[in-house]
């Protein structure tokens, strides 16, 4: 709405300014101004609605809805609905992604994949990060002393695959829902908050990528989701009861 009222008023200007002629310093002046007027009604847009993409009413179960925002690390930079299944990605970009980054070419592939990440996430063993990790969080959130479970790396990116493979019928709707929300409640047992959550996540994916602009652009969007309103984050507690989906 914001940037359809910046639209508005930057053609109201802009009609002025054609009318003294374009040869007028006030209408080159103004045309500047015109950009720099728009370029602030889309920021001001874009931070108000925050980088999620989120439908106004969300028709899934809390349940679905918490175990979808646990892979909102890998989702958001997807463009990927956080509270509906639909993806954004289509069919080809979805099987290529599988293919390629996953190695996954078939059912038994995606099936071993998807065990193979919660069986290794069912490990209750806590570890001490790295020192270059420590390092890069900083000691008010790792010190030395500090140890945490790097299962929500396994677990955040299992709920992504599992909405992938889905998608290529590699596993059905129920299916989907049955095994992202056992992955949830597997990440409750393993922690104690969405904050801890995340720092298990961001220390797996710093301890199996170190420091990058992609590592960069993760710590910035975990924020938003810890912070902003429209976060499910922030909207869905994190001892939230979850419900496995009714076999069919």
């Amino acid at each position: 709405m914001l940037s359809g009222v910046g639209s508005i008023l930057a053609g109201s200007l802009l009609g002025r300014w054609f009318a003294q002629g374009p040869n007028s310093l006030a209408w080159l002046g103004g045309f500047v101004l015109l950009l720099c007027l728009v370029m602030a009604f889309a920021f001001l847009a874009s931070h108000i609605k925050g980088p999620f993409r989120l439908r106004k009413t969300s028709p899934l179960s809390r349940s679905d809805q918490f175990a979808l925002a646990m892979g909102a690390h890998l989702a958001i930079p997807n463009g990927t609905l956080l509270n509906d299944w639909p993806l954004k990605a289509g069919l080809v970009s979805v099987w290529w992604g599988l293919r390629f980054s996953w190695g996954v070419k078939n059912k038994e592939q995606a099936l071993a994949l998807m065990d193979m990440m919660f069986e290794r996430s069912l490990d209750t063993e806590k570890e001490l990060p790295s020192e270059i990790a420590i390092a890069y969080f900083g000691k008010k959130k790792l010190d030395v002393n500090y140890r945490i479970n790097n299962a929500a790396w396994d677990l955040g990116r299992l709920v992504n695959v599992a909405r992938w493979c889905e998608r290529l019928g590699y596993i059905s709707k129920d299916e989907l829902r049955r095994r992202i929300v056992q992955a949830a409640q597997l990440a409750q047992r393993h922690y104690r908050s969405w904050e801890e959550f995340s720092l298990g996540y961001l220390v797996g994916r710093f301890e199996w990528g170190g420091r990058n602009t992609m590592m960069d652009d993760l710590v910035r969007i975990n924020a938003s989701l810890l912070k902003h309103p429209r976060s499910p984050w922030v909207n869905l507690p994190w001892n939230e009861p979850l419900t496995l989906p009714a076999a069919s």
